[in-house]
């Protein structure tokens, strides 16, 4: 087909004959032109009544290949690394058939009940969307969420968010309304799917699928505390409320205490282990159960920094201290007569050591100084920890450092923070990552700007996981180091708005 012209008339007889010709091709060659279809048919800003009978005509076909590459994907993701070029085009295919019917939902020429159609199909295809680049750890879109957003407040000002759709999708049966379809997406995303294996992400859909109208929006009396909300207007997915820090901004809040009880009973079945549920209940109630329930203990002292800059700024300076430490502490293996000099009388040479740990110490606290003291508490889970403070502005879903005086520091990840009393002591969760962090500076072929700073974590000399700041990095991108290291971006297994999360190989 050519790249300026559909291969078809605008009429059922005509598309019906396309999609014939289109079986009889391979998958792939059948998602690359029904993917240019979708692109032609974005630009058509007239005839959105046929646009919308076309669209209706071609969601079985879209389906329909979109899960033969995904089998095939899987499959080969057994023996060998699945194509990132095949992973891409499907991702691109769900999703510009999705915006197709995005931009006729407003069309004048339909009637209500084909706007409340394109919505509704528009947002199941989203979720398809989400769920194959979780499934393949690809970076998601980054205008997704807005776009969601923009077609839900249609549905909102046409009040039609809870009107059932008629339609003859058989894979869209489960959700028969415009809220229960966002309500399936936001469970999707809340569930941080990028941190499960393939056929847990496959379950988590399938709950998300099924539970989706257990999840509360805007609930005008909640007897227990919202947990989740999301901005309709922003790029933004749903994110953890931080009932520490006020909004100016309008959200939608997130109840999703119902779900979560009626997952906690003997009513609920599911395929994931008991590892994977706890993980996942853990994460949609807020984390409640672990940041109330601190172990007695007596506290230790340690100091944090929040703040993915902040902290390659202090990896980095504590980089250059190590250094200078282990070069002061060298001793020359064999010196000239000319090098001897007298010998220090012992409590000289007290004196000297002494001053020299002195200002070693001096040099440590001086990047303490940097930091805020807090008190470390332990909880039931060991990947847990909860560090009590007075005020201190940090977010959900940040990173931060702990460190103490001999510049040995525990990588974590913030998860929830509350107020545990009138004088605002606050309690932050976190969860720990594993393996020493260092800093350094890389830069990738896909990158504009100069390079930028990486953290990595390492445990028992294997490399484990790369952060970096929020980015399009994709899967498979090579990044290259100022040292010579050289790494490629596997997985993305987790990201918020403060950082990406990699699994990467050597």
């Amino acid at each position: 087909m050519t790249t300026s012209k559909l291969p078809f008339d605008l009429s059922p007889e005509s598309i019906s004959i396309w999609l014939h010709s289109l079986s009889e091709k391979n998958s792939v060659n059948s998602a690359v032109e029904l993917n240019s279809v979708a692109k032609l048919l974005r630009r058509n800003k007239a005839e959105a009544k046929k646009i919308l009978d076309c669209l209706i005509l071609l969601i079985p076909s879209t389906l329909h290949i979109s899960n033969t590459l995904e089998s095939l994907l899987l499959a080969d993701s057994n023996t060998k690394k699945p194509a990132v070029k095949i992973i891409r085009l499907n991702i691109q295919l769900l999703r510009n058939i999705s915006l197709v019917f995005c931009s006729i939902c407003n069309q004048s020429d339909l009637s209500d009940n084909e706007k409340n159609l394109a919505i509704y199909t528009a947002l199941q295809l989203f979720g398809y969307s989400q769920r194959f680049s979780a499934l393949f750890h690809q970076t998601p879109s980054s205008t997704l969420w807005k776009e969601m957003g923009e077609i839900y407040n249609l549905a909102i000002k046409n009040n039609s968010t809870q009107q059932e759709i008629n339609h003859k999708v058989k894979s869209f049966k489960n959700l028969t309304t415009i809220e229960s379809a966002l309500k399936r997406n936001i469970l999707f995303n809340i569930s941080s799917p990028y941190q499960y294996s393939e056929n847990d992400i496959i379950e988590l859909f399938l709950i998300s699928d099924q539970l989706a109208d257990k999840l509360e929006l805007n609930p005008s009396y909640s007897s227990s505390i919202n947990t989740f909300h999301w901005n309709p207007r922003s790029k933004e997915g749903p994110s953890s409320i931080n009932h520490t820090q006020q909004t100016k901004e309008f959200y939608i809040t997130i109840n999703s205490s119902e779900l979560v009880g009626f997952m906690q009973s003997n009513n609920f079945n599911c395929k994931l282990d008991q590892d994977a549920l706890t993980s996942l209940l853990d994460h949609l109630s807020g984390y409640q159960s672990t940041i109330n329930a601190p172990i007695p203990s007596a506290p230790t002292i340690s100091h944090i920094i929040t703040g993915f800059n902040n902290i390659t700024e202090h990896l980095i300076k504590v980089n250059k201290l190590k250094k200078i430490q282990q070069l002061s502490a060298e001793s020359p293996i064999e010196q000239s007569i000319e090098s001897l000099s007298l010998e220090s009388i012992p409590f000289e040479k007290n004196t000297l050591n002494n001053n020299q740990k002195n200002t070693y110490l001096m040099s440590n606290h001086s990047l303490l100084s940097e930091t805020k003291t807090v008190k470390t508490l332990k909880v039931n889970n060991d990947k847990y920890m909860i560090a009590e403070t007075s005020f201190i502005n940090c977010s959900i879903g940040d990173l931060c450092v702990l460190c103490s005086a001999n510049l040995s520091h525990t990588l974590g990840i913030i998860r929830q923070i509350r107020v545990t009393n009138t004088t605002k002591t606050l309690h932050i969760l976190i969860e720990k990552v594993k393996g020493t962090p260092s800093t350094q500076l890389s830069s990738s072929t896909t990158q504009t700007e100069e390079g930028s700073q990486i953290i990595l974590t390492q445990e028992a000399n294997i490399q484990k996981d790369l952060f970096h700041s929020p980015c399009k990095l994709a899967t498979g991108t090579r990044l290259t180091c100022a040292s010579g290291d050289n790494f490629t971006l596997d997985k993305l297994i987790d990201y918020t708005p403060f950082f990406n999360r990699y699994q990467i190989m050597l």
